[in-house]
Parts: C-alpha cells; structure tokens; sequence
C-alpha cells in the first residue's frame, strides 16, 4: 500500500463532528491533501469553514471542495451519489491512497461512501470515528480527548494501514497540530462558540493532556496503550489521597481513579485528619471540578425513583412545567458542567443566589474564603457564558426562604437542613442533591459512554481549576498541591 495518503469527507453538521474528524486524521496520518465532498445547498457554510481550517493547518496540506454532489434529502439520487463518489475516489486513486471518514455526512451520504470503497477497495481506508459527547458537546478534537475519539479501521484493517501513520505519534514529540494549542480561544470563536473562562481553561488543559498522556494514536485496536497518570492531593507536603490510572486511554481505567478520588475525598472528609479551612477548600473543588457530580438525593413530590440518578437525567424524566430555582450551592456544585451537556431551559438563578456569589467575590477574609471568591467569579462567568437567566422575584436573604416563598417554583438544594426543615416543612415543591463518586450515579441512557465522558471531563476541569493562577496562588498560600503525574513505561 502506498504510503502517500488523500483525505476524503463529506461536509456535515455538526461542525464540531465534521472538525473533529479531520484533525483526528490529521494528527495520525501524514496526508497532504484533503478532498470535501458537499452539496450546492451547503457549499457556502463549508466554504466558511473549510477557510478557517486551512488557517490552522500546517503548510503543505491542500484543500479541495467538490460541492457538485446531490443533497441528502434527495432520495432518488443514491445511485447517482454512488456513482459520484466512486469516480472521484478514482481519479483520487492515481495519487495514493484514498482514507474517507464515514462518520461526518449523512447516513446517505455514509451508505454511499461505503458502497463506493466496496467497488475501488484496493488503496482505499474507511475510518470510523465514534465520540462520545456528553458535556464536551460543542467542542471539538484536539481540545476533546482522544481517547474518546479513537479512529477504527472499517477497511482494510489496522495493520495493513500501518506504514501511513506518523512517526511522531511514537516519539512523544508535539504533533503536526502542536500550534492549535495557543489558538484555543480564537478557532472556537471564530465557528461561534462562545466559552466560559473555566471552560477556555479546560479545553486547554484537555489539549495538553492529549499531548502529555494519549500519546498513542488510539487507532484501534493496534495501537490504544497511552501513559499512566496519576492524581495526588498534599497537604503540608504530606500525600492525603491519590489514585491512578495505569492507562490514561482506558476508559475504565479513568472512570475507575475519578471514582476513587470522590470516594477517597469522602472518607477523607470523615476522618478530619484535616483543618476545617483547608478540608472546605477541597471540598469545594472536588465539588466544582465534578470530581462530585451533582445527582439527585431525595425528592419531595412524587419523583422517588430518581435517587442517585444524574440531576439533569432527573429533570428529564420529571417533565416539570414551573421553573426549577437553583440554590447558591448548587451552583457550586458542577451544575454549569451538566448543562454542557444538555441545557434544561427552565432553570433559573434567583437574584438572592447572584447576591449571594457577588458577596462571596468581593468579601473574604481567611484563605478559603479567597478560594471560594476565585470560584465565584467562575460561577458568575458561567451563568453569563451560559445564559442562565436570572429570577428577580426571588430576592429574599437567606436564599433558601428567598426560593421557598417563590410561586409556582420547584427548589433546588444541596442544603439537606433546607431541604427537610423548610421546604417540606412548607410543602415546597423540591428536590434534594448531593456530590457523589461517579459509579455510584445513575444515568437515564447510554450509561456507560456518558459516565466515561463526564469522567474524563472531571479530570481536566480539576486540572484547570488547579493550574489556574489566581486559584493556584491561593492553593500554595494553603500548602495544598494538587498534582497530575504523568509515567511513561518504558518502550
């Protein structure tokens, strides 16, 4: 087979999907070319990306649009769509060898390609790649992590296709896409997402510990082994918890050392073996990063079988028409980190709840309260960046009397006093919730990939709340370190 490669694709939405397949090729194979497929009702939107891309990739990489293919919508072109492709994939042949993602496209648009490669075969690659959104949806590779992204080989298989991968990939040296890493912000906005300073942060991190840690090219199944990573937490340079995966490109692997953080940080918490102040500055991070997932505890109105599921999993299947009124500790909670996911239109923060954040970022005093200032400044970004609208009816100080005396509202807290002394005392409408280790919360569907995503995603945030400056300052006044190791074995 020959080792000069053509890229194939057909432009689709979501861009984030149609992006992140090309990068993944990219950052694998060594093609200098990349053919896309559209149709004329879609040429202009991929002409704007396809020119956005081409600013981001190394010299050297040309681009092609061929828009003259019939839209998806149109049933009676199959043949013609077979057809079309397969001579282009002819004429891409007398180059090399053609790899055509079937991912991006419509499932006719798939079909198709797959049919096409079926009557060329010799010299063609068929490349799957799956992904696994959860709370990355809207972001895209390099700045999701690979090891949800890993390219699986249709046709012919992944030894045949072997002598086309990179060398860099083996050399723990920055890839062909290493400039992307300080463009972050700029490549997201220009296709129009707007991020969160936390979010920017841990897009970024995620980028680095693709670098750092996938160092393999996760083309499955022959090359899938990455470096070890291991979480510590110290305090007064004293080891108080650690866990580690032996493989950071084993999804049970890291589903497994988030687990273990939670629940290590749980038992902790219950030996008291540290200060008060200090216990409440890890607890609120373990807490925000997701480390501790918000899921549901107990609800006060028919919704009982929803304990330990997903909190926004439970807001689905309880099907509410009130608005559902966030406590300040919820928000503290992971809540923006869930409505990556899937945003629940009728939350809202009561003004009291935005009072309250306000003061805990103007007023502080001991070292936590510093932390906890840092954080809400993050909160109120999120909000913003979210777009979680604000309740000005509900001003009341405290907060959770502010929510309770609210009308034709469900109560949202972590609080458990508020929860059983007021709002069921009152007959509030209200659900209770609580951080939990991730394998012990429920997910409504596709539990197994949504709880790997959410882990993978715990573990960046954490790293980019702790890698943050202001943060980070803050944890040194305290001697805590939050430390990610990195353990290469030996090749």
């Amino acid at each position: 087979m020959s080792s000069e490669c053509v890229f194939i694709t057909f432009y689709s939405e979501p861009i984030e999907a149609f992006l992140t397949s090309v990068f993944r090729i990219l950052d694998v194979f060594d093609c200098n070319s990349i053919a896309i497929f559209t149709s004329e009702g879609r040429v202009d939107e991929a002409k704007r990306i396809i020119d956005l891309v081409r600013s981001y990739l190394p010299n050297g990489i040309d681009l092609h649009i061929y828009p003259d293919f019939p839209l998806p919508s149109n049933l009676n072109s199959f043949d013609d769509l077979v057809n079309k492709i397969y001579r282009k994939l002819s004429n891409v042949l007398s180059k090399g060898v053609a790899i055509l993602a079937v991912y991006t496209g419509s499932r006719i648009e798939v079909s198709a390609t797959v049919l096409a490669v079926s009557r060329a075969r010799e010299n063609t690659v068929l490349v799957y790649t799956p992904f696994f959104w959860g709370p990355w949806s809207s972001l895209f590779y390099p700045f999701t992590p690979k090891p949800l992204e890993p390219l699986v080989i249709l046709h012919p298989d992944a030894e045949s296709v072997k002598n086309l991968v990179k060398q860099s990939n083996k050399q723990y040296i920055l890839n062909r896409l290493s400039n992307l890493g300080n463009k972050v912000s700029e490549l997201l906005s220009n296709i129009g997402k707007q991020l969160s300073i936390l979010r920017k942060r841990t897009s970024y991190e995620q980028y680095k510990m693709n670098l750092h840690y996938a160092y393999s090219t996760m083309l499955y199944p022959v090359d899938v082994m990455c470096s070890k990573i291991r979480v510590s937490i110290h305090v007064d340079g004293i080891e108080k918890l650690s866990a580690e995966a032996r493989d950071y490109c084993s999804a049970e692997d890291v589903v497994e050392t988030v687990d273990r953080l939670g629940k290590g940080f749980i038992e902790l918490r219950e030996r008291g073996s540290i200060d008060s102040d200090r216990l409440k500055a890890l607890d609120l991070l373990f807490k925000f990063s997701s480390i501790l997932a918000l899921a549901v505890e107990e609800c006060s109105y028919g919704c009982s079988n929803n304990k330990d599921l997903l909190f926004i999993d439970a807001l689905r299947t309880i099907g509410c028409s009130e608005s559902i009124l966030v406590d300040t500790n919820v928000l503290y909670t992971s809540l923006h980190t869930q409505l990556y996911e899937y945003r629940v239109e009728k939350i809202k923060v009561p003004l009291c709840a935005y009072v309250e954040l306000l003061k805990h970022r103007t007023h502080y005093r001991e070292n936590y309260e510093k932390l906890r200032s840092e954080i809400a400044l993050l909160v109120l970004d999120e909000v913003k960046t979210i777009g979680i609208p604000l309740d000005s009816n509900v001003f009341q100080q405290p907060c959770e009397v502010g929510i309770a005396l609210a009308r034709d509202a469900i109560a949202v807290t972590a609080d458990r006093h508020a929860y059983t002394d007021l709002f069921k005392h009152l007959n509030v409408k209200a659900i209770l919730v609580s951080p939990k280790p991730i394998k012990s919360i429920r997910f409504m569907y596709r539990e197994d990939m949504r709880k790997i995503s959410y882990a993978y995603y715990a573990l960046a945030q954490l790293k980019a709340l702790t890698s943050y400056t202001p943060i980070k300052k803050v944890l040194q006044d305290m001697k805590i370190n939050v430390e990610f190791k990195q353990i290469h074995d030996k090749q």
